[in-house]
């Protein structure tokens, strides 16, 4: 009988070694001193290659060779104004926009500087793939579209507080907590999509794979449902036996896996063999993560993804690595 178990352990750890996630791939370069120690909220690179990051009070660009804090440029707008920044956006004709608590901003870069496209205090910002940019400003649901400067929107109902915008698979959604609503900016309504119930599942971010909707909970890991909102299964998310930190930023990556931000990690997950697993800092490897808080993550349009960090840190990470650094 011992036999018989000892054959089933060896075949199961077999069988996992075969399907788990080769984390040895992930290896990250670190970008020199950023001049910032908060958390990187936003990371984009613009149509020159240069680099932008934000933190919640300081804008930043990188060329490559130097760092140059631009608050002084956003300032110049409103000088006597108190800035907060949020999300930076590169649509795809290579416009960049900020999102900050004096509207949304966009860049010209004849000029190096922003200017004012649309008004209010922008706490969500999305780029959907009609080429319009979602927001919430103030207490209303806007579009605006770049190509005619043209803003849309309709005011949010009263006395009810709505925290994320996201972009999926033709349509935006908006979160209430743990609730989904689907949006129709030509009726001017928010449709139930779905509702996880327990605020440890209000819903910070979200992606697409095989025809399902993958949905980031704040602590109660991943959702997933079918297209007409129905939960399918939850995903935990598991970093070092934790299941209770907070996760931020949801990516799914050029072979598939499933990367999740978190304070204490990067959690990956394998959406067609269903294998977890999970990397932390390692004081020992020149290529490890420059912190445990991972606050983004953002895709370079070349190739590979960036991750911010608390403490200032972003990196750089090539699943078709050389042993070489990059900085």
């Amino acid at each position: 009988m011992k036999k018989y178990v000892l054959v089933a352990c060896l075949i199961t750890l077999l069988f996992q070694s075969v399907y788990a996630i080769d984390i040895s791939k992930y290896r990250f370069h670190i970008m020199p001193e950023t001049s910032y120690y908060g958390g990187i909220q936003s990371i984009a690179k613009d149509s020159l290659g240069r680099m932008w990051y934000t933190g919640p009070d300081a804008l930043f660009m990188y060329d490559g060779n130097s760092f140059y804090q631009l608050d002084d440029v956003v300032f110049a707008i409103k000088p006597k104004g108190k800035w907060g920044y949020g999300s930076i956006v590169i649509d795809k004709t290579g416009n960049l926009f900020l999102s900050s608590g004096h509207g949304l901003l966009k860049f010209n870069y004849q000029k190096f500087s922003f200017e004012v496209v649309v008004d209010g205090i922008i706490r969500s910002l999305c780029l959907h793939n009609d080429g319009k940019l979602y927001m919430f400003s103030g207490d209303s649901l806007k579009s605006y579209d770049p190509k005619t400067q043209q803003v849309e929107g309709f005011r949010l109902p009263k006395n009810q507080s709505y925290n994320n915008i996201v972009s999926l698979n033709g349509n935006v959604f908006v979160t209430q907590e743990a609730a989904l609503f689907k949006v129709q900016m030509n009726s001017r309504r928010l449709l139930p999509f779905a509702n996880f119930g327990a605020t440890t599942n209000a819903i910070n971010d979200g992606l697409v794979f095989g025809g399902a909707y993958y949905f980031l909970t704040h602590r109660g890991g991943i959702h997933v449902t079918d297209a007409a909102g129905n939960l399918m299964k939850r995903i935990p998310v598991v970093v070092a036996g934790n299941q209770t930190m907070l996760s931020k930023k949801i990516y799914i990556d050029q072979t598939g896996i499933i990367w999740v931000a978190t304070q204490a990690g990067l959690f990956f997950y394998d959406p067609v063999k269903e294998t977890s697993s999970f990397l932390r800092m390692n004081l020992n490897d020149a290529f490890s993560l420059p912190n445990n808080s991972i606050w983004t993550i953002s895709p370079d349009p070349d190739q590979g993804v960036w991750i911010g960090t608390y403490g200032g840190k972003i990196a750089y990470c090539s699943l078709y690595d050389s042993a070489g650094a990059l900085f």
